[in-house]
């Protein structure tokens, strides 16, 4: 019945006028044999009839322009299929888009995706749709709404593995520059610090481009295709965060609903909520960081003219060790995330993410400006990703949610939680090691295979493959100390959250970290405890004779670490990258004996003026020892 409201080309006839549809019956309907080869995935066929009509690799459609090649990038095609097209490698569509934009956005292996790139590389480059843009790289060229192949890369979801992402990447930074005019440079405002931003009208000082590639005269500059906006404003990373919000909102109600599905079995139910967390997410977050370690090294490589060794310790010594190298290796086993995760974080989002219809309805008839302006969000980006640390949610995600929604970082949710208090509280049991190797690994799939299987979610696996590649090192990365980092990152951006009590109960982070027994003293409690002593003293947490103790582990020299919440001036952020480059060693070496000293002092001020009783009972004793002298 479908094809009576099509033509013969597959194209809707109720949306044609009678001369459009007449005007499209009478053209040829039929497309080169080579076409339908590619479509039947028949290599061998394509193979053979690109070689005996080589006059049909560059014929393309009539509507929409595609050639043979363009099709077959959508249907993950051998090496040796790109190379006997290789003719079209650099053909452009009604859209503007090349095949490797194709290929970027659907799964395409790594050696074909090299073959695609050496092969548009040796093609002319076409004319694009921007005259105020010049390309040289495949890499470099853009569709009609701005985007390059990078861009579509990160927009797909399941599309390129994470491999033949990471090829593409770093042949974008490598090659991938474009020459532009200044005019319109100043016009697109370009820069790698501001792809942060969404708002598409935002007034965003221009930066320089992290290309340290000499720029070419005559009113142009040379930048490279990660800094380049689309027509949306986005940049590849903001364009990742766009889909990574989508995919968290899809994941939150998922979660929610497999608890209430399976109230009855909570073990069935938390792991069919860690795979659906992972089999959305876990790519996402693997291509955030990608991203995130490479621009933070080009720019550290920019800044201070360093080769590529010692990068990863620069970044891990500028940032706080929040930037991860990739290279390093992964858990071979790192299992499932616990009951009380998938419970709490369902817990803590239903209220926020989807709110009752009455509750709307309320909303919608209060018409005063203050009850406007007071409305909660529906849903919180920071929150979340806080929430979804437990899950393995690297923390790099965690500071970009905080860059692009910064207010949020004040905001108290539905259950009087600002972000802190949700790291302080969330659990965690993503394990470090794997002791057993592959039998525990492999005892472990089966299980989850099993549990999944019996929960009747086909939604969630639709196969057996799917439970095992969540189990595998390709999702989850080997983060240590992960809450501890969120932390650290939360406070670096909002100091004062560490003296603000929870909106219903009353307690402060470190309290609410100690109660719940979910944190260690090297995953957040060192950290809230270094931010705001007194906190020891508002439950009672620690007894008279131990705060002593406890005072020796706050300042001891080897644990010491930087404050972000204290009265020490110059400690409510983290040094610039240039500031720290350019100070010469004595300086560095001075400052850090100043700030222990000043952490120490803060601290004890900050313990004796909430308790003085602790002076007086000093004196007290000290007096007693001198009369019985």
């Amino acid at each position: 019945m479908r094809h009576l409201l099509t033509d013969l080309r597959g194209n809707p006839i109720y949306v044609m006028s009678r001369a459009a549809r007449l005007r499209t019956r009478f053209r040829h309907p039929h497309l080169p044999t080579l076409f339908y080869h590619v479509q039947n995935r028949a290599w061998n066929d394509v193979l053979l009839r690109a070689k005996s009509h080589p006059q049909e690799v560059t014929v393309q459609e009539d509507v929409s322009k595609n050639s043979p090649l363009h099709w077959a990038c959508r249907l993950d095609p051998p090496v040796e299929v790109i190379l006997a097209l290789k003719k079209a490698a650099r053909m452009v569509n009604a859209e503007g888009c090349t095949p490797l934009h194709i290929a970027s956005s659907h799964l395409i292996s790594e050696p074909a995706l090299e073959a695609l790139l050496e092969c548009a590389a040796a093609q002319p480059a076409p004319t694009l749709h921007f005259d105020s843009y010049k390309s040289q790289h495949p890499t470099a060229d853009l569709s009609r709404c701005g985007r390059a192949p990078i861009h579509y890369a990160c927009l797909s979801f399941r599309g390129l593995a994470l491999n033949a992402f990471q090829k593409l990447l770093e042949a974008t930074l490598a090659d991938g520059n474009v020459i532009v005019d200044d005019e319109y440079y100043s016009k697109r405002l370009l820069g790698l610090d501001d792809f942060f931003n969404e708002d598409e009208e935002a007034a965003v000082s221009p930066q320089q481009s992290f290309s340290s590639l000499e720029q070419p005269p005559g009113g142009r500059k040379k930048i490279n295709a990660m800094t380049i906006r689309d027509a949306s404003g986005q940049t590849p990373l903001g364009c990742l965060f766009k889909r990574y919000r989508e995919r968290m909102k899809c994941v939150i109600n998922t979660v929610d609903r497999l608890w209430r599905e399976h109230a009855d079995n909570p073990s069935k139910a938390s792991l069919a909520a860690a795979i659906s967390v992972h089999g959305e997410l876990g790519e996402l977050w693997q291509r955030a960081r990608f991203i995130l370690t490479r621009l933070t090294r080009e720019r550290l490589n920019n800044e201070e003219g360093k080769g590529g060794e010692g990068d990863a310790h620069d970044e891990a010594k500028l940032y706080g060790g929040v930037l991860m190298d990739m290279n390093q290796p992964l858990s071979p086993g790192e299992i499932a995330v616990a009951k009380e995760a998938a419970s709490w974080s369902a817990e803590q989002h239903n209220m926020a993410v989807w709110e009752s219809a009455a509750s709307l309805e309320r909303e919608a008839r209060d018409e005063s400006p203050q009850r406007r302006d007071s409305s909660p969000k529906r849903f919180r980006i920071v929150h979340s990703s806080v929430g979804l640390i437990g899950y393995g949610c690297p923390p790099e995600m965690v500071r970009l949610a905080i860059s692009i929604h910064p207010e949020q970082i004040k905001e108290m949710d539905e259950a009087g939680n600002l972000p802190i208090h949700i790291a302080a509280t969330a659990r965690s049991y993503l394990t470090t090691n794997c002791a057993g190797g592959n039998n525990d690994k492999s005892t472990l799939a089966a299980a989850a295979a099993a549990a999944v299987a019996a929960s009747d979610e086909d939604s969630i696996v639709s196969e057996a493959t799917g439970v095992l590649s969540f189990f595998s090192s390709a999702t989850v990365a080997q983060t240590i100390n992960a809450f501890d980092k969120v932390i650290k990152i939360l406070l670096q951006h909002y100091p004062e959250s560490a003296k603000i009590p929870q909106g219903k109960t009353g307690h402060l982070p470190l309290v609410m970290a100690v109660e719940s027994g979910c944190r260690s003293w090297d995953d957040g409690i060192h950290t809230l405890l270094s931010a705001y002593p007194p906190a020891l003293h508002n439950r009672k947490l620690v007894s008279l004779p131990l705060y002593a103790n406890v005072l020796s582990m706050i300042t001891d020299d080897n644990q010491s670490q930087s404050l972000y919440g204290g009265n020490s001036k110059k400690t409510s952020g983290v040094m610039s990258p240039r500031r720290a480059t350019f100070r010469s060693p004595r300086k560095r070496a001075n400052k850090s004996k100043r700030d222990k000293a000043s952490r120490k002092l803060t601290t004890m001020f900050e313990l004796l003026k909430v308790k003085p009783e602790l002076l007086a009972a000093t004196a007290g004793k000290r007096a007693g020892r001198e009369a019985e002298a």
